[in-house]
């Protein structure tokens, strides 16, 4: 003798007020696809509703909600799929579920958006895989050091011996030499920051001597292109100069910036430098809608910009479009930004330049010597 409709209304009470508020997604979907019971989870999921009660998803084809979905309909244990954004623009997003046979040929479905679980995932095996490769180069980079540091000593001796500056051809190979062998040097010191594997050591610094005296030694040591020297042009917000302390550890937050200096200074050469080509740093102090300072600094360039097909891949290691470029001066500042717990971002025109902005975050309590 079958229910009545009385207790087959009942039951599904019973079981919309268990699993209406799980926090995983829950979808009944019938022999055909269609959605009989979508729970509140599933329902912000799928619509991208953050309202109380978002957009019914009952009475729907699954491949009519996204055509990804449809998966659903098969039996499946841990499965992943991805399906397109809600709003148009936004990434795809990456839905992981298990599927389970009810009677008639329906499925149970239980399901969670694991995006950021899986960029977290990426980004820990990144970073694994860094740590590894950066001992390799550490090592490496430690035994080319001392050859090529001896080289560059001797070849400099040569260079003062009268016969040598006497003779012009000569003269030329030493300087090749030296060249070569600072661009070798250069190189491993690239090799040694990116492999390196340190605590930070942060303390109360003047972030603007700081960058002002990373700065004057750039200046004496980039060469002259064209035979102008690129300008490299500081400016500091009037609350930064007033206040110009921060809790931060000083050598990394140098090597950020000269690195970025350093990249900035060859798109501008890449471009055909000139009298025209300009780098341009800014520091300022920011809050956040809390109240909560944070500093900024702004590396700009009018150089040759970096294509959009191309800005995903300019932090990885060994990339570069420079011929001369070793592809680390990037990696090494995505590294540090990392540990020093800031971000990074980038906007750049092709032809027309590029802005690299970091953001470190307020001093931790008690940081602060």
């Amino acid at each position: 003798m079958g229910r009545d409709v009385a207790s087959l209304d009942g039951e599904r009470t019973l079981v919309d007020a268990v699993i209406s508020d799980l926090p995983g997604g829950v979808l009944v979907v019938d022999r055909d696809g269609k959605v009989v019971h979508a729970n509140r989870t599933a329902r912000r999921i799928l619509t991208g509703s953050d309202e109380s009660e978002p957009p019914p998803l009952a009475g729907r084809l699954l491949q009519e909600i996204r055509a990804p979905l449809d998966a659903m309909r098969r039996a499946a244990h841990k499965a992943e799929i991805v399906v397109p954004p809600v709003v148009v623009g936004e990434p795809a997003r990456i839905i992981g579920f298990s599927s389970r046979p009810l009677l008639d040929g329906a499925m149970v479905v239980s399901f969670a958006d694991i995006t950021d679980q899986r960029a977290r995932e990426r980004e820990d095996e990144h970073r694994r895989r860094l740590i590894d490769m950066g001992k390799v180069i550490s090592s490496v980079a430690h035994e080319i050091r001392n050859p090529v540091f001896a080289i560059s000593s001797l070849t400099q001796v040569l260079r003062e011996e009268n016969t040598i500056q006497t003779d012009g051809e000569l003269m030329r190979v030493v300087e090749r030499i030296l060249a070569e062998t600072g661009r070798i040097g250069r190189l491993v010191e690239d090799l040694l920051a990116f492999g390196r594997e340190r605590d930070p050591n942060p303390r109360r610094v003047d972030v603007v001597r700081e960058i002002e005296e990373a700065l004057t030694d750039l200046r004496n040591v980039l060469p002259r292109v064209e035979g102008i020297r690129v300008p490299l042009r500081l400016h500091v917000a009037p609350s930064l100069k007033a206040e110009p302390h921060w809790v931060v550890d000083a050598d990394s937050l140098r090597q950020v910036v000269v690195n970025l200096v350093r990249n900035a200074w060859r798109a501008v050469v890449l471009r055909g430098g000139g009298s025209e080509g300009l780098v341009e740093i800014r520091m300022s102090h920011h809050g956040d809608e809390h109240g909560e300072p944070w500093l900024e600094v702004a590396v700009s360039d009018n150089g040759i910009g970096i294509p959009a097909e191309l800005r995903k891949k300019i932090f990885d290691a060994f990339y570069t479009r420079d011929p001369k470029g070793t592809g680390l001066g990037l990696a090494v500042v995505r590294r540090l930004m990392q540990q020093l717990g800031g971000t990074i971002r980038l906007h750049s025109e092709v032809d027309r330049g590029t802005t690299f902005v970091m953001r470190l975050p307020p001093p931790e309590d008690g940081s602060e010597e």
